[in-house]
């Protein structure tokens, strides 16, 4: 079975971020990175994460994801009224989600950028040492592509950890 989350449905903004690439503004590069960094660390924190693991920037977007792999999550900035399999979840809390759920994030009432952090990270590619995502490097095919319906999002081949949890049992 893949490690990976599958696109069903978005409409706005969903990129991969990390804490961005300050190594190459000076070959002009952008430094890119996760627009509110409060909210990227914290998720990556909730889930003992490294500071600098990739997450799913959601920016002022409705995104369904098909689970394929037991997977643990937490989801952090705007509140966007979270479902998983159709039943409400928390922000700001770590989730523990199996093969075949679906997780939909809905535009938020208010606020900007919410993150979806995956235990150890996403696993895509890296360029100049990140795996960020900005659309000056897309537009010069550089750094990825704009993700779109269809598309997977590739996790580490160990993304799930039972011991984790928030609130604590």
């Amino acid at each position: 079975m893949p490690q990976q989350f599958t696109i069903k449905k978005l409409t706005g903004l969903c990129s991969i971020q990390d804490l961005g690439r300050f190594t190459a503004q000076h070959l002009g590069f952008s430094a890119g990175g996760a627009s509110d960094e409060y909210a990227f660390l914290s998720a990556n924190k909730l889930l003992n994460n490294p500071n600098n693991s990739a997450a799913l920037e959601i920016s002022f977007a409705h995104l369904t994801l098909q689970i394929e792999t037991t997977c643990t999550i937490a989801i952090t900035g705007a509140d966007c009224q979270t479902q998983l399999n159709g039943q409400a979840i928390k922000h700001w809390q770590v989730h523990h989600l199996s093969a075949g759920d679906i997780l939909e994030l809905f535009a938020p009432k208010s606020g900007l950028h919410s993150y979806l952090a995956i235990y150890n990270g996403i696993n895509s590619a890296l360029w100049l040492g990140s795996r960020s995502v900005t659309l000056t490097e897309q537009a010069l095919d550089f750094s990825g592509k704009q993700l779109t319906n269809g598309d997977t999002i590739p996790l580490h081949t160990i993304c799930h950890n039972p011991q984790i949890a928030f609130p604590p049992a």
